[in-house]
């Protein structure tokens, strides 16, 4: 097979010619460089900050996919920096300066002083998305870091099991001072815009009249691409993933913990990108299904207010979404039910932000890496690995 370079415009196109002439042609990737540098989400001070980080990084999310059009496809740990130290910038942020975890959180900067909490970084695989010119091709390719992908995006095609086809939970309403802070800094229009009525959940309505089996069946013939709540589901394994590694200050790790946190680690480790569409299996299945009191005894004692958190959040996380038989309206919907239930817990418990060991994290081997990076499902699944481990 042989490779042509050409240029077109400001893109660069490679074009590949089979052995019977025949030509197909991708696009080059195009690499984004900053000149801010900054820390890990594992390099938090307390739980508090990293979860006022996944919330920032969702805000942002959604503001590149309704401002620019652009969905990254690669949420991981890897590609989120907090406490960034930015270089002088104009026009850098997409989403609101005024944000709602610098007012609400007691913190006191000023406007026109404020930085970025968190930054989102490697691009390369962003893509356009449906409504502006964009290359579906692109959004119906698997691509990402397999320990964070999404289920649907994994397997190629829409998740479907028993669980994910139980439709109950609606939009989280907000109250006290978190649902005063939201209003304040957002608006009420935009709040009652995402809640429910009596008849939808998260805006889409309930399958009428098909059984589970024949959703399941359904879910085989019908077309996949990725969607943007996709994405929200690869933050919630970074924000799971990372909270099952973080060390609260005077923590000691015991026999039982060890063997949990071991075999928790063990299903984000074995994930990976199948070469086959496969839309019934997933290694970290268990994780998302768990219930609270399992869920607990993966953490620390002082974290079990976060295991909450993140129990109600896998519970809006788990469903899917696009086999309803009206999916939900706004697409940042998933977005938006864990910022609140982020936002609510933040308000709840600013009196116990969790503070976190400096530069540790739970123990971990060598091999306890995780796979990043494999290909799609169209081409190569070849990856390489790179540690996640204390040392």
């Amino acid at each position: 097979m042989r490779r042509y370079v050409e240029v077109d415009g400001r893109k660069i196109v490679f074009e590949d010619k089979s052995d019977d002439g025949s030509r197909f042609t991708t696009t080059g990737k195009t690499r984004v460089c900053y000149t801010s540098v900054g820390f890990d989400l594992t390099l938090s001070d307390s739980v508090s900050d990293l979860l006022k980080t996944v919330y920032e990084v969702l805000e942002v999310h959604r503001a590149m996919a309704a401002k620019r059009q652009s969905l990254h496809r690669d949420m991981s740990i890897f590609n989120i920096i907090m406490y960034p130290l930015l270089e002088p910038f104009d026009k850098f942020c997409i989403g609101s300066s005024h944000t709602v975890t610098d007012d609400g959180m007691h913190e006191t900067r000023q406007l026109g002083g404020r930085k970025a909490r968190c930054l989102t970084i490697d691009l390369e695989n962003a893509t356009k998305l449906p409504g502006k010119p964009a290359n579906t091709t692109e959004l119906c390719n698997t691509v990402g870091t397999p320990a964070y992908t999404a289920r649907a995006v994994s397997g190629g095609m829409l998740w479907c099991n028993r669980t994910s086809l139980d439709y109950e939970l609606t939009m989280p309403l907000l109250y006290g001072d978190a649902r005063a802070l939201y209003i304040d800094t957002y608006g009420e229009q935009r709040y009652n815009r995402y809640n429910d009525t009596n008849e939808t959940i998260h805006g889409g309505k309930r399958p009428q009249y098909k059984t589970k089996d024949e959703l399941i069946d359904m879910a085989y013939g019908q077309p996949f691409y990725h969607r943007l709540e996709y994405d929200a589901e690869s933050i919630f394994w970074v924000m799971y993933s990372t909270l099952l590694r973080v060390v609260p200050y005077g923590f000691r790790e015991t026999h039982i913990s060890k063997k949990s946190l071991i075999k928790d680690w063990e299903r984000f480790r074995v994930h990976t990108i199948p070469d086959e569409l496969n839309g019934l299996e997933d290694s970290r299945t268990e994780l998302i299904e768990r219930n609270l009191l399992l869920l607990k005894k993966a953490f620390p004692d002082v974290m079990a207010p976060v295991a909450e958190l993140l129990s109600q959040i896998a519970s809006h996380v788990r469903p899917s979404y696009a086999l309803m038989d009206g999916p939900p309206i706004y697409e940042d919907h998933l977005h938006e039910a864990m910022q609140r239930l982020i936002l609510q817990y933040l308000v709840n418990n600013l009196d116990n932000p969790i503070p976190l060991t400096p530069y540790k994290l739970r123990t971990l081997t060598i091999k306890d890496a995780v796979t990043v990076h494999c290909g799609t499902h169209t081409g190569s699944t070849q990856g390489f690995m790179k540690l996640y481990t204390e040392g």
